[in-house]
């Protein structure tokens, strides 16, 4: 008799772009590498980084894929840092 085993990951929905930067997608280091690198699963580590002039509105640099298939953070953007930009413009 073959049994057949069938897994449901929990992973979660990809993150909207970040305006005036990027997100890096970091896997857990216990998900196997045969996975779709595509995949958000738990203890997946999002790192946001914003381009020169801006900066994070909040102090938080990470998001984490979490059990119930959700973000921890959910209102992560970029801003202008308005004096970077003037020195930027001289």
């Amino acid at each position: 008799m073959n049994v057949a085993l069938i897994l449901h990951a929990v992973t979660c929905p990809d993150l909207p772009e970040l305006a005036n930067g990027v997100i890096t997608y970091t896997p857990p280091s216990d998900v196997s590498t045969f996975l779709p690198d595509e995949q958000r699963f738990i203890g997946t580590v999002a790192t946001y980084d914003c381009l020169e002039g801006y900066q994070l509105a909040n102090e938080t640099m990470q998001n984490v894929c979490v059990q119930n298939g959700t973000w921890n953070e959910t209102d992560i953007f970029c801003e202008g840092n308005i004096l970077l930009l003037q020195q930027l413009l001289q």
